[in-house]
């Protein structure tokens, strides 16, 4: 037996211990490839955040949701996930958390290979904090992405930033 699931059976009614369990449980097993039980892991999470009120890591949760669908190809489905932590983030009051959310949700865009998208969430964590701790790691990733070449499409069909005039 593991520890998540000795925590699961110990804490059977202690809400914070079964969603923390049920988030790592879905932590470890994307971190193996298992994408479809990661899934299913966070869709147990995300409804016990909820019912403690604990926002932030019900964002994770959902994101890491959207992450394991796009890994196994419900590339819409994760997607959708994505955007529904973005359109909600603002429900977090602590200005800290948004950032933290900013960053996962460019962690997993990372993961997915959708840099456009892990570009325009790092520019969002830095607009919500530009004094963050993290400051110096973001403009560094913010930099290797401008480095990179640019794909011609995202797989959402979408052209890529407008990267201004070209010189030279």
């Amino acid at each position: 037996m593991h520890i998540h699931e000795a925590i699961l059976e110990l804490h059977t009614g202690e809400t914070a211990a079964q969603a923390a369990a049920w988030d790592n449980i879905g932590i470890c097993l994307r971190d193996l490839g298992e994408y479809t039980k990661a899934m299913k892991a966070m869709e147990k999470a995300t409804p016990l955040y909820r019912q403690l009120g604990d926002t932030y890591h019900e964002f994770i949760a959902e994101r890491n949701i959207g992450e394991a669908l796009i890994r196994i190809g419900r590339t819409e489905d994760g997607f959708a996930c994505f955007e529904r932590v973005q359109a909600r983030i603002l429900e977090l009051k602590d200005g800290e958390k948004r950032v933290g959310v900013w960053l996962n949700l460019a962690t997993g865009a990372r993961r997915c290979g959708l840099f456009d998208l892990e570009y325009d969430s790092l520019m969002k964590a830095i607009e919500e904090d530009p004094d963050t701790d993290l400051l110096v790691a973001v403009q560094n990733r913010l930099l290797e992405l401008n480095l990179r070449p640019l794909k011609q499409e995202n797989t959402r069909g979408m052209s890529p930033r407008d990267e201004g005039s070209q010189s030279g």
